[in-house]
């Protein structure tokens, strides 16, 4: 309905209305933007995972399986955007890699990187 009154005001009146001609635009790209990130930043989000894994105790409840101390002393993410493990190149290519957002750089195979946000013209 807004794109339908953009068109008829810009249509039928003198001067138009500039202020909302890419919100579309501009809402997708943001979109592209933040889940790209989102995209890039899955092999931390799993190492984070890992680390606050539950398990369910006899009691009907969650449990840590590491406690606050081991938490803490748990290695860094072994995670490095140039040079990608086999398994963590397929299980992007089971989640990622369907989509748009992200990419495998063609050389090397290992390396991640997002694709530009383009706009299709009308």
């Amino acid at each position: 309905m807004l794109c339908l009154d953009k068109e008829l005001t810009d249509k039928y009146t003198t001067n138009p209305d500039t202020l909302i001609d890419r919100w579309l635009v501009h809402g997708v790209s943001t979109l592209h933007h933040n889940l790209a990130m989102q995209a890039l930043t899955f092999p931390q989000l799993l190492h984070q995972l890992r680390i606050k894994e539950t398990v369910p105790s006899g009691k009907g409840k969650q449990v840590q399986v590491w406690n606050a101390r081991e938490q803490a002393l748990f290695p860094p993410s072994p995670y490095n955007a140039f040079n990608l493990s086999d398994a963590l190149v397929t299980s992007l290519q089971d989640l990622w890699l369907r989509t748009n957002l992200v990419e495998l750089v063609e050389h090397t195979n290992k390396q991640l990187k997002d694709k530009p946000f383009r706009r299709e013209p009308p």
